[in-house]
Order: structure tokens, then C-alpha cells, then sequence
């Protein structure tokens, strides 16, 4: 997931917003956030379900789907084109993130031997490279 994050930064496909704010909770003040946003095409937007008035304004858009920071996952990360995340949603996907890269780490200094050397790679067989003597 870290590294479809990257690429949507990479390919400036990553924005923050600081808050989604609607005064009515209309599909039409979502459409016209996303023009003012230039946002076209498959847009994936991260923040908190208890914005109702964003989840009520972006239902009806086909284009467009919101999900918590907890509701992200690879393939939308994947199939959505832009990806609009709230500084709050950087924050907690940040924080799920960041004890997996821990939880790695632990499991490499595991998986050293009991005498204390570290594990080596398993040796891989010779290539075959059709040559016959």
C-alpha cells in the first residue's frame, strides 16, 4: 500500500485539502468542489465518515468514492486515478502504516539463528545455460 501511495505522489496524482465543508450535502456543491479542484476522471477521497454532508453529497457521483482512512486498500488505491486526502486522514493512515514497517523489522531480527549468526539466503541451483560439451 506504501508504494501506490508513492506512486500516486510521484505522479502528482496526491492531494490535501484541509477540510470538506458543504452547506447542504447536494451532489451538485460535490460536483462543483471536484471542478474547483480540477479533479476529473476515478477519484478516490479519503476522510472521516462522520462527514455526512461529503458521504450525501458523493454518493450519487459514480466517479468519485469516499472511504475512511481504515476503508483504504490496495486495489482502489489502484483503480482511482487522483486520491484527495484531509491532513487527518494523512495522520491516521500514517499511524496504520508505520507499525507494519516495525512489525518487519522484528521479524527480520527473528528469523536469525539460535546461535546468534544471522540467516543466510537460500542458495539458488545454477542456471542451466543450454550449452552441451
Amino acid at each position: 500500500m506504501c508504494s501506490a501511495l508513492s506512486e500516486r505522489l510521484r505522479e502528482g496524482n496526491l492531494i490535501i485539502v484541509d477540510e470538506w465543508r458543504f452547506d447542504q450535502g447536494k451532489t451538485k456543491e460535490f460536483i462543483n468542489a471536484l471542478g474547483t479542484l480540477k479533479l476529473s476522471g476515478k477519484t478516490l477521497i479519503v476522510d472521516s465518515l462522520k462527514n455526512t454532508k461529503l458521504m450525501l453529497a458523493s454518493r450519487n457521483v459514480q466517479t468519485a468514492k469516499v472511504v475512511n482512512s481504515y476503508g483504504v486498500n490496495i486495489y482502489d488505491l489502484i483503480n482511482h486515478q487522483k486520491l484527495v486526502l484531509t491532513p487527518k486522514a494523512v495522520e491516521e493512515l500514517t499511524g496504520i502504516l508505520q507499525p507494519r514497517a516495525r512489525d518487519d523489522e522484528e521479524e527480520r531480527y527473528q528469523s536469525h539463528s539460535s546461535e546468534g549468526e544471522p540467516a543466510r539466503p537460500a542458495r539458488r541451483a545454477p542456471r542451466d545455460k543450454g550449452v552441451q560439451a
